[in-house]
């Protein structure tokens, strides 16, 4: 071998050794993003988990959590009113039905056949008188238990009968329109009359 021979393939060695080192910086830089690459994908992941999975399992909570609300204030009404199972799959029917129909939930709308029952209402006078029972709590701004215990305590004071629950409904809601107070004051007012 001839000495420009071995200079060439020393020149060639020394080249592709360069060349090496480069392939190695590269594969070292592809490294490097693929670490920060990896680390950018945990933390979109930690920031989907802490804003969709948590909210989600939080909704999901609260729904069971509503569920048995409900649950709990219709076996309340039948405890109360002793209902036969037909009559009690109407009442929890027309209570789901103003729970997606009205602003008012169906655990609400429990409530208030709870507070009625509570006041020696039969079924048939707590499915009739729920629309009026809701639109005293539409007008007062209250939930529709609040809304039902309190014209039933009225109307018992008054010795009022079912008959006349709509009829009293009117007066409260123009009394406490008229004399600028809000129906929990009026009760309230009423409790010492």
């Amino acid at each position: 071998m001839t000495d420009v021979t071995i200079t060439t393939k020393l020149k060639g060695l020394v080249d592709l050794e360069k060349g090496l080192g480069r392939v190695d910086k590269q594969v070292d830089k592809l490294g490097k993003s693929f670490q920060k690459f990896g680390g950018q994908m945990k933390a979109a992941g930690q920031t989907l988990a802490t804003r969709v999975t948590l909210p989600i399992l939080g909704l999901g909570t609260a729904m069971l959590k509503t569920a048995a609300d409900f649950e709990q204030g219709m076996n309340r009404v039948q405890a109360l009113t002793n209902a036969t199972s037909d009559d009690f799959k109407r009442m929890e029917r027309v209570a789901r039905d103003l729970g997606a129909t009205t602003q008012f939930s169906a655990t609400q709308a429990a409530d208030a056949m709870g507070f009625m029952a509570q006041a020696g209402l039969e079924v048939d006078e707590i499915v009739g008188g729920l629309p009026t029972a809701l639109k005293l709590a539409s007008a007062a701004q209250i939930d529709m238990g609040r809304a039902a215990d309190v014209v039933t305590n009225i109307m018992s004071g008054f010795g009022k009968g079912v008959e006349e629950l709509e009829a009293t409904t009117s007066v409260l809601v123009a009394t406490f329109i008229n004399t600028n107070t809000d129906l929990n004051q009026l009760a309230e007012g009423m409790k010492q009359a």
